[in-house]
């Protein structure tokens, strides 16, 4: 009997842990995308709809449990593309720690960042359009089409080469991989987020879609105006050379910190607060749902 007991109380210990993992994934695809006031308002509701039912109001409950019917189609159309992107990033590791992911080369080497920067300078003076992308963690294969190979080291004389605009592909991006640029004349993933790129051109449209959907840090110069603006996880800013400079610097050190974290630190100290607070979530559902 004691067996069973102990059994019992295991499967139910991971049944809660279970799904206490996939709300903190939703919080956190629900921070990134911005979307988290919708989650609010969705929980305001569950809220009531609880309170309602323990204090017996039918009609109030009749009306939420009609709601909820139809709440899996709402969740659908609200977060279509939310959802598409949690698809396309999902792993468990994503799911513990969202910061970490399996160790990969850096995309160009810190002593490279004076010879990018100077590209770039020389770039937003001429009014010459380019578009950088430099790898994260993530593999970004699956979201580019088309350009050339070049597997050249990063070089100044190679970067403004390459974005000349008379030379093909200079309109497509160049990909910075392990202090190579991997390919130029890239097709990268417009964005949709219109409200954010407005009257942007394409580079500025592609760059965001590239950000919204992978880790990459993505800079852009416009062609029209000489600014220069990085993509990062789905938002956009206009940055002077300083700026960037240190924002790259800073991509950097997030891709390979000088200090190594222990298990405890990837399962534990990041994001405490939304994970405790996605384990209270899963403790209450079980005790509502289930009873005990």
């Amino acid at each position: 009997m004691e067996t069973y007991f102990t059994l019992y109380n295991l499967i139910n210990l991971v049944d809660i842990s279970t799904t206490a993992i996939f709300i903190y994934a939703a919080l956190v695809l629900l921070r990134k995308t911005r979307s988290i006031f919708i989650f609010r308002g969705i929980a305001i509701l569950v809220a009531v709809y609880i309170v309602a039912s323990f204090l017996g109001f039918k009609l109030t409950t009749f009306l939420f449990q009609a709601f909820f019917s139809f709440f899996v189609i709402i969740l659908v159309v609200l977060f279509q593309r939310e959802l598409r992107r949690f698809f396309e990033n999902f792993s468990i590791i994503d799911l513990l720690n969202p910061f970490s992911e399996a160790e990969t080369e850096a995309p160009i080497k810190k002593s490279s960042i004076e010879t990018l920067t100077n590209s770039i300078r020389y770039l937003a003076k001429k009014k010459i359009g380019a578009l950088i992308v430099l790898t994260g963690r993530q593999r970004i294969d699956r979201f580019l089409d088309g350009g050339y190979a070049v597997d050249g080291i990063v070089s100044e004389p190679l970067i403004l080469s390459l974005f000349d605009p008379r030379t093909p592909g200079h309109d497509g991006a160049v990909i910075l991989e392990t202090n190579l640029i991997k390919k130029f004349g890239v097709h990268l993933p417009l964005s949709e987020n219109f409200k954010q790129f407005g009257n942007l051109g394409t580079r500025h449209t592609a760059g965001l879609g590239l950000s919204e959907k992978s880790d990459a840090l993505i800079i852009i110069v416009s062609e029209e105006r000489g600014t220069i603006t990085i993509a990062d996880q789905g938002k956009m800013k206009v940055v002077t050379l300083d700026e960037l400079t240190r924002e790259v610097t800073s991509f950097l050190d997030d891709l390979h910190p000088e200090s190594k974290e222990t298990i405890f630190h990837t399962l534990i100290a990041h994001n405490k607060r939304d994970k405790l607070l996605s384990l209270a979530t899963a403790i209450l559902l079980r005790v509502i749902l289930i009873g005990k």
